[in-house]
């Protein structure tokens, strides 16, 4: 994902924050996530589903072995099983 791209979707992003939604439905790549302290991101590799962006291959993420690893504000993080209740999914 550009850098142009990313700014443009935590633009839109930022101005849902008050409607972002519990983790109920499956996680996909370019989905916007909140985190609890406020931080909007946006999911870049499913390592449980293996679907993975252009821009971050499994080749260089797969051996994270599971869940997200999400575009934030301050770069990319992976977020394993024990912090998937730190987030939020927003409105796609």
């Amino acid at each position: 994902m550009s850098l142009r791209r990313f700014d443009a979707l935590l633009y839109a992003t930022r101005r849902q924050r008050n409607d972002a939604a519990p983790l109920a439905s499956p996680i996909r790549i370019g989905d916007r996530i909140l985190t609890n302290d406020g931080m909007m991101g946006v999911v870049v590799c499913n390592l449980d589903t293996r679907e993975f962006s252009d821009e971050h291959p499994e080749a260089s993420w797969g051996y994270l072995g599971n869940r997200v690893v999400v575009m934030t504000e301050a770069g990319l993080i992976h977020f394993p099983s024990e912090c998937m209740g730190n987030f939020r999914k927003a409105e796609r």
